[in-house]
């Protein structure tokens, strides 16, 4: 079923679901699977205005969202959630917000001019990306990709040269994680997946490299090279967007 978690993850979803979502419990929510949608402010105070009556879910145009299971917590049930694996957020769209009957989802104005400190859906945190740089094409297997990079709508994700195994050099993508709003289009455009064949021949030889990798808790693989984790509260992005010099990478020999 889509946007249901698998059924290893249910049991570490149960003791926050049956909380209710409060406090601690809700600390204890995989963070990859409760975004929200821009305006909803916190977990908690959305879940005490949302009812559930989907009509944002109906009316997003790219489907994002899509209704909870147990990812929010039983009080979650049924109400939207931001799923990556299905499409990312618009930046320039606040459809849900428009049609949400309640105020869960707070209509915010979709841009600002510079400098400004108004929060608007442009500048609105619900989540932060992070690189894995051993789920990388570029890093493990030495091709060019440029997915994110060009996915990215405010440059949070640019390359840097690098030099691989080959001897050949290529661009390395680079985060910075203050630009980052977590609209979920680098996860959704990332080439990587577990679900290929070959990919997950790979789940058992993954060396935990990373001390502080969250997946290395669970003995699993991250399922791309760029994840996108929530927020709460949402917050305003830390500074605001800047042109970067980047070099394009041609779509030619792209390897999707």
């Amino acid at each position: 079923m889509p946007g249901a978690p698998a059924a290893s993850s249910w049991a570490g979803l149960a003791p926050a679901a049956l909380s209710g979502c409060r406090g601690d419990a809700a600390q204890r929510l995989d963070p990859t699977q409760c975004v929200l949608p821009p305006g909803a402010g916190s977990l908690e105070r959305f879940l005490d205005v949302c009812t559930g009556c989907q009509m944002c879910i109906a009316n997003c145009p790219t489907h994002v969202l899509q209704p909870a299971y147990l990812q929010l917590g039983l009080k979650g049930f049924m109400k939207p959630r931001m799923d990556f694996s299905t499409k990312y957020c618009l930046y320039d769209c606040h459809r849900c917000a428009e049609v949400c009957p309640t105020g869960a989802i707070r209509r915010l104005p979709i841009t600002a001019e510079r400098d400004t400190a108004e929060i608007t859906k442009d500048t609105t945190r619900i989540a932060v990306a992070r690189f894995y740089v051993c789920r990388c094409l570029v890093a493990r297997e030495d091709m060019d990709c440029g997915a994110c990079t060009e996915h990215c709508p405010t440059k949070a994700l640019y390359t840097v040269p690098y030099i691989g195994r080959d001897g050949q050099e290529h661009r390395l993508p680079r985060l910075d994680p203050s630009l980052c709003i977590g609209c979920g289009a680098c996860e959704h455009a990332c080439p990587v997946t577990t679900e290929r064949p070959e990919e997950r021949a790979r789940l058992n030889t993954c060396n935990l490299c990373e001390e502080k990798c969250e997946f290395k808790k669970r003995r699993e693989m991250p399922p791309r090279a760029l994840v996108v984790r929530a927020v709460n509260p949402q917050q305003k992005a830390v500074k605001k967007f800047e042109e970067k010099a980047v070099d394009p990478v041609g779509d030619a020999d792209f390897p999707f």
